[in-house]
């Protein structure tokens, strides 16, 4: 056990197998050894009650040596230190258990790499969003602890599934508060004596009018309320000009007045030319009627008279 400092080089032997790192001076910088010994075979390294500022790129791997550590365990931990991918670097093969206890930066995108892991406890630690197939890309996982995290979403589905896998050894999900909607819904569909000891204290955060209360004494109707359509006013309807109501276009109207003017000039040339020879006719007909009655009134028409 190294107190109050890390170890020297020449501190790690080949005969060492597990390091313990505890009380750190406050806002601690771990930084890489000095000198690479490729015989290191570190198997466990563990930092107790330590308040760390900043952790150097491939610390970890550097200081176990190459593809030999297994379990990685910071315990009552706190500070701006993340682990990510820069700080995991070189741990994708070998890590099979981390375990975070305290107030220390978890990178969930950079965990996803750790293709080993088949532990992974996460309690009080400020962890990023989980991202999507995440369970997916841990095909040797078989025991995940989120316990007072920071996490208000989960893929709730995905988690109940891989519970209950043959290879799932345990899952504990508690003393969180997250968001209860139609995602959770899930969780009120299991066999309560199931889960009772898996999930438990789940109190909602959102939405407001479901702040603070239990999970486990909502209703699905709670959860997940049915949405209703917004109802719109009716609006009364701006009035049409008659061509409109009637369905007809503004052109065709235009057309339609512009076909009956000329049939209304048409109409009234043919009426003109139909009266005028009409009249044409009649005064024809007294022409050719006093001309019989001046005929009948002639000298061949009189009678001759013998006396």
């Amino acid at each position: 056990m190294c107190q109050g400092q890390l170890p020297k080089p020449y501190e790690l032997t080949e005969d060492v197998a597990k390091v313990i790192i505890h009380r750190l001076p406050d806002d601690a910088w771990l930084s890489n050894p000095e000198e690479d010994f490729p015989d290191r075979n570190i198997e466990q390294i563990e930092i107790r009650s330590s308040k760390i500022g900043r952790i150097e790129e491939g610390f970890f791997n550097r200081l176990s040596g190459p593809n030999s550590l297994k379990k990685l365990a910071l315990q009552g931990v706190s500070g701006s230190a993340v682990l990510d991918a820069k700080t995991l670097d070189g741990l994708s093969s070998s890590l099979n258990e981390l375990r975070v206890v305290g107030k220390v930066g978890v990178d969930l995108d950079a965990v996803r790499n750790l293709s080993a892991l088949t532990e992974l406890e996460l309690h009080n630690a400020n962890t990023s969003p989980m991202p999507k197939g995440f369970l997916a890309s841990l095909p040797m996982l078989r025991v995940l602890e989120l316990v007072n995290s920071n996490l208000s979403t989960l893929p709730w589905s995905s988690l109940i599934q891989w519970a209950n896998e043959d290879r799932t050894r345990g899952l504990r999900i508690s003393n969180m508060v997250v968001d209860c909607d139609c995602g959770v819904l899930v969780l009120t569909e299991q066999d309560p004596t199931r889960f009772t000891n898996t999930i438990s204290q789940l109190t909602c955060g959102s939405p407001p009018e479901l702040k603070g209360r239990d999970l486990r004494e909502l209703t699905q109707a709670e959860l997940c309320p049915p949405i209703e359509s917004p109802v719109e006013p009716v609006r009364p309807s701006p009035q049409k000009p008659p061509n409109e109501v009637r369905g007809e276009d503004p052109e065709t109207l235009d057309v339609m007045k512009g076909i009956r003017t000329e049939v209304i000039i048409a109409g009234a040339v043919v009426g003109a030319l139909i009266f005028a020879f009409a009249v044409f006719i009649i005064g024809y007909k007294i022409h050719l009627s006093r001309k019989d009655k001046r005929v009948r009134n002639g000298p061949m028409h009189q009678s001759k008279r013998y006396w």
